[in-house]
């Protein structure tokens, strides 16, 4: 059991490594955390409440972001939001506004679309590695399962998996 303290908040959680696991609310903005803690010590970062990007931000590799209800990552447009470590979210809507979020080449395996609050496509935005998977989360009876990405890109190359 880890228990990290910052500024005021405590985050409690069973982790298996010695990782610090932080609370992004007990900084003014995830922007803050991140430029807090910088690029040395591997840190998981949890977000739980909303925070806005409000400038171009890179969430460095050494970082783990995770994001839980009712948590959202907000970009404004013309901003991006880079994720180069790893990510983890629930199956809920976490990215909004009209800038655009970028996924490092390991930051995640399977892309969930209702991340983005999309339903029925391959991704059309944001930077995928080969092996990328995403699922239909509307199939009907001959629509496609889901999709791998094939080809590195932005959004790469998306290939079904077959029809229901």
């Amino acid at each position: 059991m880890i228990k990290q303290q910052t500024e005021n908040r405590i985050l409690s959680g069973s982790v298996s490594s010695p990782t610090p696991v932080i609370d992004v609310g007990a900084y003014s903005s995830l922007a803050t955390a991140v430029a807090t803690i910088g690029t040395v010590e591997r840190t998981t970062l949890v977000v739980t409440d909303d925070q806005y990007i409000s400038d171009d931000l890179e969430v460095t590799s050494n970082l783990s972001l995770v994001v839980m209800r009712p948590g959202a990552l907000r970009v404004a447009a013309g901003k991006t939001l880079t994720i180069s470590g790893p990510f983890q979210s629930d199956l809920s809507y976490i990215f909004t506004g009209d800038g655009a979020v970028v996924f490092g080449a390991d930051s995640i395996r399977f892309y969930e679309p209702i991340w983005f609050n999309s339903t029925d496509q391959p991704p059309i935005a944001n930077t995928f590695a080969v092996g990328a998977i995403t699922k239909n989360i509307s199939p009907a009876v001959g629509s496609p399962k889901g999709w791998v990405c094939t080809v590195a890109g932005t959004p790469g190359t998306w290939v079904s998996e077959g029809n229901l």
